[in-house]
């Protein structure tokens, strides 16, 4: 558990520019990648998560958290490994959810931004 947290601690000290191909603006739970150097489809994937995962008016979560899970490997609430099964497992998840707004079509293309940002995280 504590060499979890030492990890954490010293990603989150890391210039954005260490962690591979993605850059992350803000601090704490105002975190957020910058999509700016995505691939036109996966930037219209990732505002569709800025709508649909981080809508304060429906009681989501933050960027903050996918950037923690995405950068470190591990999911901040349950403290598990995130990578792609977690990622498609998340994703069946908040589509089950009451009032999600996420139908499968939609988890589909939010999984499909996981896999690309755990890909650019870990090449």
């Amino acid at each position: 558990m504590i060499r979890k947290m030492v990890l954490a601690a010293c990603l989150c000290g890391l210039p954005a520019a260490a962690l591979a191909g993605l850059a992350v603006v803000g601090q704490g739970e105002a975190r957020r990648f910058d999509p700016s150097g995505f691939p036109p489809d996966m930037q219209k994937r990732y505002a569709l998560m800025e709508v649909k995962c981080a809508n304060p008016a429906e009681g989501c979560h933050s960027l903050g958290r996918v950037v923690e899970a995405v950068t470190t490997g591990i999911a901040p609430i349950s403290h598990t490994p995130f990578d792609k099964k977690a990622a498609k497992m998340y994703g069946i998840k908040m589509m089950r959810k009451p009032d999600s707004g996420i139908d499968k079509k939609t988890a589909r293309e939010l999984v499909r931004l996981l896999y690309f940002l755990l890909d650019q995280a870990r090449p």
